[in-house]
């Protein structure tokens, strides 16, 4: 029994480890799923571990890289196609990695621990390293906000803010060692703060729509129905109040309903302007140019083939700026949404794949309860609107790992001895 509580605490610890680097450093994160591999080995040698069937949301990553495969197979070039397939690799190697895990089940506390300790880390170096910039320069946005805060894009790092918050709650209700109300109350307290720092709009507003949602819950539990409605009810206007009240995100939204008018006005004239763009003007430009891309192409234009359709696009709308290709024939702008993304690259299909995983976790999350998952679930779908999630390595290991854990782990053996004893 000691042997095999041993090598449990081990392999949870190698997933700690790899929680760990998902969030520092993500170019590490192969050197520790390595190590968690080598973990099951031995287990399946030593007999402390076995070999699970794949649930379907571990199936479906497998099966969107396999589409990502045959549409290299139509790629006109080659090295930017093999790069996207060796980001997007993890699709397939994380699920595989999980088809052998401990006999007594895969719990959250070594991962979230993993997590939560990148996250203040990564917290006191950009704080550091702000201070440093702001005695330099003097100047707080530029030193303490959006992608001057973390090398980590600020949409990314939201979500592993939202997570880890998340976690944290769950740690606390389940009594996880070191979880005191104090402990996750300053915690939750420093993530929202970089969280607002970040000045990600679509990590915002997810966060506050999932805050606005416990808060309707609890007060309809406690108070009724009537005091649910009407909260909702005055919910916009506290959205608005808060948003308006800081003068980034005041900014930022006037210029995305400013973007939005016009482009609402005269969609041609919008997308033929050639002058300067902001960035809700190139949200809405790479958006229709996809659109149109993928109405031409509904199977794809294959792996590694978007830049040259959408470059070509833009051409033809005098887009000039933002079509052009550096020597490796991208372009500097991708559609901003994953979904419009994965289905020009390899078809409505793809996007079809894409919709079950999103949606198969947030189906599970509800019939289960595993609001964790649904949590994940729902911040991957909803950021997917705006931003290429999949595209960047980070997104790509990081949703695919959390997506996968939390399909898998034991909600039963969180409860138990021997994972009381662990934690």
């Amino acid at each position: 029994m000691k042997n095999a509580l041993g090598y449990n605490n081990s392999y949870q610890f190698l997933l700690g480890v790899c929680s760990f680097l998902l969030c520092f450093s993500p170019k590490l994160v192969p050197v520790g799923l390595l190590l968690v591999f080598i973990g099951g080995i031995i287990g399946l040698i030593n007999g402390k571990a076995k070999i699970v069937a794949p649930n379907k949301l571990m199936l479906a990553f497998i099966v969107l890289y396999l589409a990502y495969v045959i549409g290299y197979l139509f790629t006109n070039n080659p090295p930017v196609g093999l790069k996207y397939l060796e980001y997007k690799l993890s699709f397939v190697l994380i699920p595989l990695l999980f088809f052998i895990r401990p006999k007594e089940g895969i719990t959250l506390f070594s991962v979230t621990v993993g997590l939560i300790g990148a996250i203040l880390l990564t917290t006191a170096i950009s704080l550091v390293e702000g201070i440093q910039c702001y005695n330099e320069i003097d100047y707080f946005l530029e030193c303490f906000t959006s992608s001057y805060l973390t090398n980590e894009h600020p949409t990314y790092f939201a979500v592993f803010l939202t997570l880890s918050m998340a976690l944290s709650w769950y740690g606390w209700k389940n009594g996880f060692r070191f979880f005191t109300t104090y402990l996750v109350v300053l915690f939750n307290l420093i993530a929202m703060m970089m969280l607002v720092l970040g000045l990600s709009l679509s990590g915002i507003s997810f966060a506050l729509l999932v805050i606005g949602i416990m808060v309707l819950i609890i007060i309809n539990k406690r108070f009724g129905k009537w005091a649910a409605l009407s909260t909702f009810l005055a919910a916009p206007l506290v959205l608005i109040f808060l948003f308006f009240s800081v003068p980034s995100l005041k900014s930022d939204i006037s210029s995305s309903l400013s973007s939005f008018t016009k482009f609402a006005e005269d969609p041609d004239k919008f997308l033929e302007f050639d002058g300067t763009h902001n960035g809700d003007d190139v949200r809405l430009i790479m958006w229709t140019v996809t659109a149109k891309e993928i109405a031409d192409h509904p199977m794809g234009v294959g792996t590694g083939n978007v830049d040259y359709h959408l470059s070509d696009r833009l051409r033809r709308y005098h887009q000039t700026d933002m079509a052009r290709q550096d020597d490796r024939g991208q372009i500097l702008y991708n559609p901003h949404n994953q979904y419009l993304q994965t289905g020009l690259e390899i078809g409505i299909i793809g996007m079809i794949i894409l919709l079950f995983i999103v949606g198969f976790g947030i189906v599970k999350g509800c019939r289960t309860k595993n609001w964790l998952l649904l949590l994940l679930a729902s911040c991957l779908a909803y950021n997917c609107l705006f931003e290429s999630m999949l595209q960047r390595q980070s997104g790509i290991v990081f949703f695919t790992f959390w997506l996968v854990i939390l399909s898998i782990y034991s909600l039963k053996n969180e409860h138990t001895k021997i994972s009381n004893e662990h934690e």
